[in-house]
């Protein structure tokens, strides 16, 4: 008998586009703030947040994957992945329908899946950026000059 493994995914959407992420990825996913720009990020990268004191660089994957830029709304969230490169990263999300007419470089996907009857691009994390994107964020962020404040995108939480 063979043996099937089944993975759960996070899904999203990015300019009419259902996408997907390994649910085991995904960190959590936290209202939309305004990143803090900082000078050098490449382009995909919009700034950072602080994110209970972590900074982390938020990424437009629309603009990645060459899609038109969609205004923010009250459902635009930023979904927190791990990385094994780069820690944590803050991926845009918007919450526009899907609608598979728009292509997607087929080497940033792991796959196409089925949720609730509906196919869903699944996107490779590990590809979303390039490994001198990655280290270009990764150098920058530490090295934050002193004028550049990150407000806390999530306030903690009175226990």
């Amino acid at each position: 008998m063979k043996e099937t493994s089944t993975r759960q995914f996070l899904t999203f959407v990015l300019a009419d586009i259902e996408l997907g992420l390994g649910i085991l990825e995904v960190s959590q996913i936290i209202e939309h703030v305004p990143p803090t720009k900082v000078p050098h990020l490449p382009q995909v990268v919009r700034g950072v947040i602080n994110l209970r004191g972590s900074i982390v660089p938020i990424v437009d994957l629309g603009f990645k994957l060459g899609l038109d830029a969609q205004p923010v709304t009250k459902r635009s969230c930023i979904v927190i992945v791990e990385t094994a490169e780069a820690g944590q990263l803050g991926i845009l999300a918007d919450s526009v329908r899907p609608n598979f007419g728009v292509p997607v470089r087929a080497d940033y996907l792991l796959g196409l899946g089925k949720v609730r009857e509906k196919l869903v691009l699944l996107l490779d994390s590990a590809r979303l950026l390039s490994p001198s994107e990655l280290l270009a964020a990764a150098e920058v962020i530490p090295e934050l000059p002193p004028e550049v404040t990150v407000p806390d995108a999530v306030a903690e939480s009175a226990a």
